[in-house]
Parts: structure tokens; C-alpha cells; sequence
């Protein structure tokens, strides 16, 4: 169940001891709310019970940290994480993925999980062009503070038009409920046609009722075409009323 800490806690009480080795996983940025991880709590569970804790930062890479490397970085909490996981398909803008941790770690994957060693390498250009996207990443301080003050934009200009997010939303991932599935489908597909792609996400993806339109930013977004988005946003929405 998601972003239940207090039943996680009772779950490790009760069954830690029936395995010698326990692995807590989690996303540092839930994908389909934007709300992040309760990382801090999760590694004193992970410090108290002896748990390999590993950290997802798919929507935290290059968004999060002071060299972007995501939300573990953010919180000052990356020593405490035993491994990060994450795709170059969202930040680096390619295909692939990585494993980021202790050295003996990354090497016994390396040799051992049957998802490495069964599958083919990533070509060389792509290696050549993620090596250079992180560095952009770690050096392009001015896109990812562009990023965050659209992301703030954005929640701002939707409040003041009344549409509903969730609540502890953060980051480029901004959700906006609308509750029925065919409501929201129907609005995804009618902001298509004025031009904006924001996709409806439904059931079973997301608990029944919770139906959304989820909008995602990136750094090449201007301030003016959030505000033709939330206008034609807040004109579609009226339309179902």
C-alpha cells in the first residue's frame, strides 16, 4: 500500500525476523502524485532492522540536489541509501538505466542479477551522450532553478483558478484531480486538440475516484505557456460543470 509508514513499521515488526535479508524499496518521487518519499523515516526503519534500503530516483534525477543527482542528495541523506536505482529516459533524455552504490555492491550486480549479464550492453553513443548529459546536469545549475520556479508558477496559477492537485505535490510532476475516468479522459483528449498533451490517468494506475490529468515540466517550458495551459485548463473543466 502507498505512503502507509505506520503499517510499514508493523509489517517489519512482525515478519522481520523470518528472513535473513530484507530489502526496503521505494520511489524518492511518487510518479503519479509528485509527492516525495518519506526518505529520513525510511532509513532510520532501514538503520533500526538491518534493511537494505534502495531509492528509485527516476523523477528525482537532475530535478533535486544541488548537482541534481535527486531527492536522496536533496535531503542530505545519500550515505544512508545502501543503493539508487534510476533511468537515463527522463533527465538525460536517452534510454537505459543505473545502479549507483558501494563498489562491492554495484560489482556483485554486475556479475550476479540475471537482468545484467543477459542483456546487451548500451551502445557506445549512448554512453558517450548520458556521460554528457550529467554533465549538464551537474553543471547547469540555471535550467534546474528555471524548473522550480515553473513548477511553483504553475501550482500557483491553478490554485488561483481553483483547480484541484494533491496536497505535498512537488516538483515537475503536477497532478490535477478530476475524479471520473471518463471525465478525465475526455478532458486529456480535448486539451490535445487545443494543443497541450497532458495525459488522464485512471484506475487501476491510481485508487478509483482519484482520476487526473497529470502535467509534466521540463526546464524548456516558458511561463506563458503555463498560462495558456491553465486557461484552457480552468475553460475545459467549466464546460463539464
Amino acid at each position: 500500500r502507498h505512503d502507509q509508514s505506520d503499517r510499514l513499521r508493523q509489517i517489519i515488526q512482525r515478519r522481520r525476523q523470518e528472513f535473513e535479508a530484507v530489502f526496503l524499496v521505494t520511489d524518492s518521487i511518487f510518479s503519479m502524485d509528485g509527492i516525495p518519499a518519506p526518505l529520513e523515516l525510511l532509513c532510520d526503519l532501514a538503520d533500526e532492522w538491518d534493511l537494505t534500503l534502495i531509492v528509485d530516483e527516476a523523477h528525482g534525477t537532475g530535478v533535486f540536489g544541488e548537482t541534481g543527482a535527486g531527492l536522496c542528495e536533496a535531503t542530505g541523506l545519500s550515505q544512508r541509501v545502501d543503493l539508487r536505482i534510476g533511468t537515463l529516459s527522463k533527465a538525460f533524455g536517452l534510454i537505459g538505466g543505473f545502479a549507483a552504490g558501494d563498489r562491492l555492491v554495484c560489482d556483485q550486480l554486475w556479475n550476479t542479477a540475471r537482468s545484467q549479464f543477459f542483456s546487451t550492453s548500451l551502445p557506445p553513443a549512448i554512453c558517450a551522450a548520458a556521460i554528457e548529459s550529467l554533465r549538464i546536469i551537474r553543471e547547469d545549475h540555471a535550467r534546474r532553478a528555471h524548473l522550480h520556479h515553473l513548477c511553483r508558477h504553475l501550482r500557483a496559477l491553478l490554485a488561483e483558478h481553483g483547480l484541484p492537485t494533491i496536497a505535498g505535490s512537488e516538483g515537475p510532476i503536477v497532478p490535477v484531480l478530476v475524479g471520473d475516468d471518463a471525465k478525465a479522459v475526455d478532458l486529456s483528449q480535448q486539451l490535445e486538440q487545443d494543443g497541450f498533451l497532458v495525459p488522464a490517468v485512471r484506475p487501476p494506475t491510481v485508487p478509483a475516484g482519484t482520476a487526473r490529468l497529470r502535467i509534466s515540466l521540463c526546464s524548456q517550458h516558458q511561463e506563458e505557456q503555463l498560462e495558456q495551459l491553465v486557461n484552457r485548463f480552468a475553460v475545459r473543466m467549466r464546460d463539464f460543470v
